[in-house]
């Protein structure tokens, strides 16, 4: 797919990876998330991302998943800054009370991406 897509095969799914995601991944805080980040085993495979927002912090379901649609779009956007990285698996859990805006988001996804690469060079 093209540089610019959030493709199928990028997502992470299953039960047992996101599992093991949770549970051994390492976790950087940057305001509004907390993001979980793990070396992919299948190193050939491109980053999958898992994008998530808490009833806890947007009861409504509708603003809920306007969060996550703009979460996506973020990544979408910024991914091609993790292009020289090895293979990942990220989990970005979104913890503020507020419908963000796009440019909000932009910036925080620049500052997770800053904080992974460092993360990848220390490990």
């Amino acid at each position: 797919m093209g540089l610019q897509s959030l493709s199928k095969a990028e997502r992470l799914r299953g039960k047992s990876a996101v599992e093991n995601l949770f549970q051994h991944a390492d976790t950087i805080s940057v305001p509004p998330f907390r993001v979980k980040v793990q070396r992919n085993p299948d190193a050939a495979a491109e980053h999958q991302v898992l994008f998530t927002v808490s009833k806890r912090y947007i009861p409504k379901a509708t603003q809920r998943n306007r969060v996550k649609r703009l979460m996506r779009e973020a990544y979408r956007l910024n991914k091609s800054q993790l292009n020289e990285l090895p293979s990942l698996r990220i989990a970005y859990i979104y913890q503020s009370g507020k419908v963000p805006a796009l440019a909000e988001l932009s910036e925080a996804m620049i500052q997770v991406f800053g904080r992974i690469k460092s993360y990848v060079e220390k490990s």
